[in-house]
């Protein structure tokens, strides 16, 4: 929608309509209607797709692993989802719809954003077509993304997660949230919201509510997160070490 039409390091254009062969299709998501505070978000695609330097060949070859990922598979770009701004219904039905279509194609579908609230009808796309519930969703965020409303409205960079659990498309104990932090504390009232529905944000735990303040407290401690959810030892001298081990196990028992 916004800059030149060019594809994704040149991949070939392709249709909506003719997806039949294709392995991997890109979707530009150019929306920002969403965000609370900074616009912008709707060149993401455009930023994303012409950033690299290099020759647009469509070749990317891995020297390690001997495999061009652009190459040994069907990858295309399908352009962009015509959403208009302001329009923010309009515009999430239209990205759910495509997304949607794209995985009932057989392809994989991957989405140039765009704010966090295009995550709501990427997911809810996907789960159409493999089944409500059956999909499984890792979020790397600072922030949880669970509020309920945003000035008002249901949708919004803040509320795409919670939307998400609500409707069905992903099921809390399917959803793993990874780098939060914020200014809520474990006392935050959508803490209950949370562990009603196994929200986790490491594997398979009840302690979700808690991730805020201990990701904070453990990243200024001495061997960090990493002491805080492999180490026995630091579960003896820091009080986030015990709540991490705790989630460990829990992924044995959530682990369907």
């Amino acid at each position: 929608m916004y800059g030149p039409d060019v594809t994704f390091l040149g991949v070939p254009r392709v249709s909506l309509d003719a997806l039949r062969e294709m392995d991997i299709v890109f979707l530009g998501a150019p929306f920002d209607s969403g965000t609370s505070h900074r616009p912008g978000a709707r060149f993401g695609p455009q930023a994303i797709r012409t950033t690299d330097y290099l020759p647009h060949d469509a070749s990317r070859p891995h020297l390690a692993l001997g495999v061009d990922p652009l190459v040994d598979l069907r990858v295309g770009d399908a352009g962009d989802v015509v959403m208009p701004p302001g329009s923010t219904v309009e515009s999430l039905s239209a990205l759910d719809e495509a997304v949607t279509r794209v995985s009932a194609a057989g392809a994989l579908p991957v989405i140039l954003g765009g704010d966090h609230t295009v995550t709501f009808p990427d997911a809810t796309g996907v789960a159409r077509h493999v089944g409500w519930g059956r999909l499984s969703l890792i979020h790397f965020d600072a922030h949880a993304d669970t509020t309920d409303t945003q000035f008002g409205s249901l949708y919004g960079h803040g509320t795409p997660m919670r939307r998400l659990i609500e409707s069905g498309a992903v099921r809390g104990d399917r959803f793993l949230q990874i780098g939060l932090r914020g200014y809520w504390s474990f006392r935050w009232p959508g803490s209950t919201w949370w562990r009603w529905r196994r929200h986790t944000t490491t594997p398979k735990s009840p302690h979700t509510w808690r991730t805020g303040w201990c990701w904070r407290r453990c990243q200024g401690s001495r061997g960090g997160a990493v002491r805080w959810r492999a180490s026995s030892r630091a579960a003896r001298t820091h009080r986030c070490s015990r709540v991490g081990e705790i989630r460990l196990k829990g992924a044995t028992r959530w682990s369907d």
